[in-house]
């Protein structure tokens, strides 16, 4: 009695002791990803001419017959705002050179910004895999749970065998089955190759969470089945107690997980939405 009590003591404390060490290895990943987002969302609002550039260029063409060649500045009606505008020039070039270098100015721009923006988009889908690992980590009941993990994360060479169905958890609530994921590899094993076109899919909205999916069978799922998966996808989360969560479903033929994604993330569509 005494071993068995020590024993399972010291797993936890070797248990908190991992999962101490894998937090304070994502953690400064997720600041480090908070920080980039912040500073190019910070310069797309501060340097975002884009427009200014096509207006000015078109302004500067469409009044090329004024002939203010050679000048440091013009004032021009803006027709778009209904009032008049100064416009810098360089004066080493006449009007139409300045009109072109103005169209050069905004191609460049809008291609800074496009860039800028699939960046970010990139950055987001990191952040939340890297948020779900983080939940996946604090979720965490046992060392055999975070071996999952460290081997998702090339930390440590674990136990690469491939993920057993038998170790998702399952529940059945009224004759349906339900699976819960509790890390991003079987997350991903649940929608890549659990999910059937009309099983349901539930996660969370906004924050990290398990994928929980409900097994269609010959009958249709009552409301009340409905809201318990909600209830349950809203259980597994990282979301705080209190609080109330939105979780969202839709049919697993309405997933899709975009290429080079990484595990357990997906797009969806024609989703619905429940407050838990």
């Amino acid at each position: 009695m005494l071993d068995k009590y020590y024993s399972e003591i010291q797993e936890q404390i070797n248990l908190n002791s991992e999962k101490h060490r894998l937090i304070s290895i994502i953690n400064p990943k997720i600041n480090k990803i908070n920080n980039s987002i912040s500073k190019i969302s910070t310069l797309l609002k501060k340097r975002d001419n884009t427009e200014k550039y096509k207006l000015y260029g078109e302004l500067l063409t469409a009044n090329l017959y004024l002939k203010q060649d050679y000048k440091k500045e013009i004032e021009i009606f803006d027709y778009i705002n209904n009032k008049n505008i100064i416009i810098e020039l360089d004066e080493t070039k006449n009007l139409k050179e300045n009109a072109q270098r103005y169209f050069k100015l905004y191609t460049k721009a809008k291609t800074t910004k496009e860039k800028s923006e699939l960046m970010l988009t990139g950055l987001k889908i990191e952040k939340e895999y890297l948020e779900n690992i983080l939940y996946s980590i604090n979720f965490a009941k046992n060392i055999k749970d975070l071996e999952d993990i460290k081997s998702e994360l090339n930390i440590e060479n674990t136990n690469k065998k491939k993920q057993d169905k038998s170790e998702i958890t399952k529940i059945n609530i009224q004759g349906f089955d339900i699976y819960i994921g509790k890390n991003n590899k079987q997350n991903d094993y649940i929608v890549s190759n659990l999910a059937k076109d009309d099983d349901i899919w539930f996660h969370t909205r906004l924050c990290a969470g398990s994928h929980v999916l409900l097994k269609r069978s010959e009958k249709e799922p009552s409301d009340e089945i409905i809201f318990e998966c909600c209830k349950l996808a809203r259980k597994y989360s990282s979301a705080s107690q209190p609080s109330k969560v939105g979780v969202i479903y839709t049919k697993a033929k309405y997933l899709k997980k975009p290429p080079a994604a990484p595990l357990g993330y997906v797009t969806y569509k024609n989703e619905k939405e429940i407050l838990v």
